[in-house]
């Protein structure tokens, strides 16, 4: 299922990978990309996802991007799983900092 309107987008897909380690994953991954009116770059990108295996059990993982101009972005994801795999992420940069004379990227793991 895929929905358009004003230049966003919101997808459904499905979430499946394979690991030696902890076997196979399915789920599903809708996606929301809302982008800015004037110029229609991508702003937000918001991406919850719901995964199952039988190492990690079921795993709620929420995803969001920013990005307030084309310099800087922020990311942060925080993950649950009933067994294991829990983790929050904090990422921050910005490549114009001190006009373009300095890089500060942030990063916080919790």
């Amino acid at each position: 299922m895929t929905a358009t309107w004003d230049n966003n987008i919101f997808v459904w897909l499905p979430a499946i990978s394979t690991d030696p380690n902890s076997g196979p994953t399915y789920g599903i991954l809708p996606v929301l990309v809302l982008s800015e009116k004037v110029h229609h770059h991508i702003q937000h990108l918001v991406a919850p996802s719901y995964t199952y295996n039988t190492t990690f059990g079921q795993t709620l993982t929420g995803r969001y991007y920013f990005y307030p101009d084309d310099q800087s972005q922020l990311y942060t994801i925080a993950s649950y799983s009933t067994h294991t795999n829990r983790e929050v992420k904090i990422r921050y940069e910005n490549a114009a900092f001190l006009e373009g004379r300095a890089f500060v990227p942030y990063r916080r793991v919790l």
